[in-house]
């Protein structure tokens, strides 16, 4: 409408990249007593896994198992494209929400609000707390403006009162009106991934030597994106050494997908990385401010000082580390060595400084 247009931000990416790294902190801290979790916003956590489901008759019928990973494979790089996976496509994620919205506002409606049959009914009112909560996933702009506001400051706007359904009365929102408004004001991530690697600048790289560049989709969104949705975006790099130290990557999420035999430097202070589907590959890394995450990698060696690392369905990996967090060791990894950070820069001390990083502790060797 003419107020307001909502859209799907880098949250929901950003809670379906790390997948189930979360749910295993939630878990753990909330055994040991040391941290609380908002319970609305740990179920809509656990509700979105969904997204991920495995058909486990494809998997039968379209991979052998164990999964042959001894075996030597092919230097080509697949022809499947990154919009495949699921957690970088911001269009499935869109979708995703719009398919289960009635779902998910069900999901956080108080017991009262509810029919027998645990269904939401045309008279059910959505709390405050609730609308608070599913800010978790959705965030947006007021007539398409630049600055960016969570769903429940957007939903009790006084001119939007009368499409979200608040009622100053009962301090709550309409359920009906608020799904209504929530369907047509979603619109795709424009700061995502898929946004990202279809309408991004293309990157500049230091040190790039001649090799297999036809795939290679390099990109990132800082020209467009407020600060703490900068993303840049490396896929399907192949035989490459490339290296960058700038104000491109100063902050940025880095998403690094189906590189092969490429040796990669990204030498300035980071916002947080994932490294997926990965394998023969060296990466470098300036200091992540939150969490370096790996997936589905083979013969790979990170080096890199980082507040968390997590890994999972890893073979053969190599990670030479500082971090002031125990590394997570999720499930599906093979012979996984850790190894202390041993790496230097000129201005490695200045970007740890920056991302609140220090050389003690380093529970490196502590998983």
């Amino acid at each position: 409408d003419q107020h307001t247009v909502g859209y799907l931000l880098c949250l929901l990416s950003c809670r379906l990249v790390v997948d189930v790294v979360l749910g295993h902190v939630f878990i753990i801290y909330f055994l040991l007593g040391q941290l609380s979790v908002d319970t609305l916003q740990f179920l809509l956590f656990l509700y979105i896994q969904q997204l991920n489901k495995v058909s486990l008759r494809t998997s039968l019928i379209g991979e052998e198992w164990p999964s042959p990973r001894h075996r030597s494979q092919s230097p080509d790089l697949t022809e499947k494209s990154s919009c495949h996976n699921k957690n970088w496509n911001d269009y499935s994620h869109q979708a995703f929400v719009c398919d289960h919205l009635s779902d998910l506002l069900e999901l956080l409606l108080d017991p009262e609000q509810l029919t027998a049959s645990f269904h939401s009914t045309h008279s059910s009112l959505v709390s405050r707390e609730a609308v608070v909560a599913l800010s978790f996933l959705i965030e947006g702009t007021v007539s398409g403006a630049r600055k960016i506001y969570p769903l429940y400051e957007l939903a009790l706007w006084q001119p939007l009162h009368a499409e979200t359904g608040f009622s100053k009365t009962s301090k709550a929102f309409s359920f009906y009106k608020l799904e209504a408004w929530l369907r047509a004001s979603l619109t795709g991530n424009p700061f995502g991934t898929s946004a990202c690697l279809k309408s991004g600048k293309k990157l500049a790289w230091a040190h790039q030597v001649e090799g297999t560049t036809k795939r290679a989709k390099i990109a990132c969104n800082t020209h467009v994106a407020p600060r703490m949705y900068r993303m840049v975006v490396m896929s399907q790099v192949y035989k490459q050494t490339l290296a960058k130290s700038s104000d491109t990557l100063v902050g940025a999420h880095v998403k690094i997908h189906r590189c092969n035999e490429s040796f990669i430097y990204l030498l300035s202070p980071l916002r947080s990385v994932t490294v997926e589907k990965c394998r023969n590959s060296t990466f470098v890394l300036g200091p992540v401010q939150t969490a370096l995450h790996l997936h589905s990698c083979d013969n790979v060696k990170v080096i890199a000082v980082c507040h968390r690392l997590s890994i999972s369905s890893t073979t053969d990996c190599i990670f030479h580390i500082l971090t002031p967090t125990r590394p997570l060791i999720l499930s599906g990894n093979q012979r996984v060595t850790f190894a202390p950070f041993h790496t230097h820069y000129p201005m490695l001390e200045d970007h740890m400084a920056r991302t609140g990083l220090a050389a003690v502790p380093n529970y490196w060797d502590n998983p």
